[in-house]
């Protein structure tokens, strides 16, 4: 009897962590549509529903200048996705109450291009509650110093697609989750270990603190700050956890910290410290599919860490350097990256027609396979990786904490 009962507790787990496994399948970049003269500007869309992907140009009124995210459904098709500031549907239209869910002087600013931020927003479907969906997003205000932009506050809209006969509406916007000098930069989610929930840490600017977050049922809850390892940087470029859930890295444009992450406590262990003193200006990073190695990109430079390796930041090693080729006189260096359904790495870099691509990223440099401006793109990007977390990430089975009913 004890085996039937444990059965019927894990399945609940199982079915959560099956629900949208293709949320990522789209992705959404470019910006300038409708302007005939110039097809090169205007909306690219990427269908990873598709082996090999499919690309193709369209023209919508929303526009992306590095923060895009969104979500699909079961079977791929786009739900509706954001640029931090307004929201719209799988047919390109502003879904109803999303023109603009983050009035602020500096969003305002920017409402034409989209926001600013890389990783600024994040969508996460609201556990237990149909077709519901949390956007997490963040804007910028400046400091007293009037040299430093940060976030002031993380704040969430709730998005209902059961309203408006289907198509969708904000319900709400603006609302506060935490209110402090949080960091700039990457949002990032994990699935906790029973499954269901969504587990958020969100640093705490000039401070070694983090805000653990956790999205359950009963929506939002900030628990206890957790202290630990280093100084915040206020600029992060990314921040990603492990496709496994294992870890959690941040790239403060000097060094790369990593820290284990228990997906049961939502809580940090282990700081490593990585330092990148190339000089770069800008960069980015993420984790190879198996979450073996991480990648790391500063401005011209792109390295491999072994994650698995005795001593991490003695592993690091170069995997390509940039090549300096310019289009249309930009530059193509190396900025913010993401992971693909189809276990590619994708790099973003300047204003211009392509990203670079790391084909077989579970593989040690060089067969990793990095080719530079390796995806072509039907339009010019404005350094935009969509931001989403692994949607295929399941309940940590035999953890202790990977079902949602007590043993009794």
């Amino acid at each position: 009897m004890k085996t039937i009962v444990l059965f019927f507790l894990i399945v609940p787990c199982l079915l959560f962590s099956q629900q949208y496994s293709k949320g990522d399948y789209f992705w959404q970049m470019g910006y300038c549509s409708f302007y005939p003269l110039q097809p090169e500007f205007g909306g690219t869309d990427i269908n990873f529903n598709d082996s090999p992907a499919s690309l193709y140009r369209l023209d919508r009124y929303v526009d992306f200048d590095k923060t895009s995210a969104g979500i699909c459904d079961e079977m791929g098709n786009v739900i509706f996705y954001t640029n931090g500031i307004a929201v719209a549907d799988a047919n390109n239209d502003t879904i109803m109450g999303g023109e603009n869910i983050n009035p602020t002087p500096f969003t305002d600013s920017h409402a034409d291009l989209g926001g600013t931020i890389p990783q600024g927003a994040i969508v996460l479907p609201y556990p237990e509650h149909f077709k519901q969906f949390m956007i997490v997003y963040s804007d910028l205000e400046v400091l007293p110093n009037g040299l430093l932009y940060t976030p002031f506050q993380l704040k969430y809209a709730t998005v209902d697609m059961n309203e408006n006969n289907g198509k969708g509406k904000v319900l709400n916007s603006q609302q506060i989750i935490i209110e402090d000098t949080i960091a700039a930069y990457g949002i990032t989610a994990c699935r906790h270990a029973n499954g269901r929930d969504w587990s958020l840490m969100i640093p705490e600017v000039l401070s070694n603190c983090f805000y653990p977050v956790l999205l359950s049922p009963n929506g939002f809850e900030q628990m206890n700050k957790q202290c630990i390892g280093d100084t915040n940087a206020a600029v992060c470029w990314n921040a990603y956890f492990s496709p496994d859930g294992k870890k959690f890295a941040r790239q403060e444009l000097n060094r790369v910290r990593v820290f284990d992450f228990d997906r049961c406590t939502g809580m940090f262990s282990n700081q490593v410290w990585i330092p990148i003193t190339d000089g770069g200006r800008v960069g980015g990073l993420a984790f190879s599919p198996s979450s073996r190695f991480l990648y790391i990109t500063s401005e011209y430079w792109l390295y491999q860490v072994d994650m698995e390796a005795t001593d991490i930041p003695s592993s690091k090693t170069l995997v390509a350097e940039s090549d300096t080729v310019t289009i249309n006189g930009v530059e193509t260096p190396f900025w913010f990256c993401g992971n693909a359904s189809n276990d590619k790495i994708y790099i973003a870099t300047s204003a211009t027609q392509y990203l670079h691509v790391i084909n077989q990223p579970d593989l040690p440099a060089p067969l990793c396979d990095f080719v530079q401006r390796g995806q072509p793109l039907p339009t010019i990007n404005a350094y935009t990786i969509p931001n989403f977390p692994n949607f295929r990430l399941g309940a940590a089975v035999g953890s202790g904490c990977d079902t949602l009913v007590s043993y009794q």
